[in-house]
């Protein structure tokens, strides 16, 4: 070979190397942006077992002292079961009301310390510091250490399954959502929601919205009751996630 054919070649395999390592950071902001959809690491159940006559009903984003307490008389009423899915932040500003929801014997689990919206691309140290926060916040308020969590907006990426798995969590979607932050009416949630259910159903509400502390929820807690009615007429048992997914709901 000669060595001007040498040359060449070498240049050329260089230019080809440096081609890819221009290219790394846009294939690895491209895996970044599109981790909730890439199906690794397990995936999170947002439905329990169809052979049984059960729905889980949840809500998000609480405590608020505005709003629980009032979804709490409802489900008492009916004695039907709910679970909360808490944010710590609003753990901590309303800790009387995180307590007053195990009091009641309805189930809170961990919704992260402040419900970010870019959590899930976060590396998974900082993932599970948010969880760590988040459970210490429930724990000081009601004593106990959810097991159960369920990411803000439901947005999840493979590394933030598998560092909270290494936490012992057990990671809960939902199975429909009536989108009731949206200020849906009353009359559409309830026909929203009992059109879509089914057995094994998980159900997503709101009694907060983010970090705020006066959200309006006044058509969630309107529709609520003819929601339970209309479920418990067709048979349905309302009962927690972790029955339903027939889990222990707290760590001992």
């Amino acid at each position: 070979m000669a060595f001007g054919s040498w040359g060449s070649e070498t240049k050329s395999a260089l230019s080809g190397r440096w081609r890819w390592l221009a290219a790394a950071p846009i294939l690895l902001a491209a895996v970044w942006a599109a981790g909730p959809f890439i199906p690794v690491g397990g995936r999170v159940p947002t439905r329990g077992p169809v052979d049984q006559h059960e729905i889980a009903l949840t809500f998000d984003d609480g405590p608020n002292p505005l709003v629980t307490p009032k979804v709490l008389d409802i489900l008492d009423h009916y004695g039907a079961k709910g679970t909360f899915f808490l944010v710590g932040e609003n753990v901590r500003r309303h800790p009387d009301t995180a307590s007053l929801i195990v009091e009641r014997g309805h189930e809170v689990g961990n919704h992260s310390q402040s419900h970010g919206n870019f959590l899930p691309y976060y590396l998974p140290q900082f993932i599970t510091r948010d969880f760590d926060r988040a459970e210490a916040e429930i724990t000081d308020a009601t004593g106990l250490m959810p097991r159960i969590y369920r990411a803000p907006h439901g947005r999840v990426t493979p590394w933030m399954r598998v560092a909270l798995r290494v936490h012992g969590v057990v990671m809960i979607r939902w199975d429909y959502s009536p989108r009731d932050w949206e200020q849906v009416a009353p009359d559409e949630l309830v026909r929203r929601v009992t059109a879509a259910a089914r057995n094994g159903g998980v159900i997503l509400m709101h009694d907060g919205l983010d970090l705020n502390d006066s959200p309006d929820r006044s058509n969630t807690v309107e529709a609520l009751p003819r929601i339970i009615e209309t479920l418990q007429a067709r048979g349905f048992r309302l009962v927690t996630v972790a029955e339903l997914f027939k889990q222990e709901p707290y760590a001992r």
